[in-house]
């Protein structure tokens, strides 16, 4: 029973880090982006017409994975400490 509540403490805390830090990370983005309108309708001539949509950075997405899973290890050793 115990093992089971440090799997459901550290699951939780690490989907909780893990929405954190991509929520952060996409508000950071959206706030510093400063698009370039006149440079944006200059190359509009020679675009297709279809929809490209491009993909993020993989190194992030696992960078984030890594800090949650260590986050996650800390608050699941830091509870289970205390209530010992």
């Amino acid at each position: 029973m115990k093992q089971m509540k440090r799997l459901l403490l550290f699951s939780v805390s690490f989907v909780f880090c893990f929405l954190v830090l991509q929520i952060s990370a996409g508000v950071m983005v959206t706030f510093l982006y400063e698009p370039d309108i006149t440079e944006a309708w200059n190359a509009s001539d020679g675009l297709s017409q279809s929809l490209v949509l491009q993909g993020s950075s993989v190194l992030l997405t696992i960078i984030f994975v890594l800090v949650s899973a260590v986050i996650s290890y800390f608050i699941q050793r830091k509870v289970i400490k205390h209530s010992l």
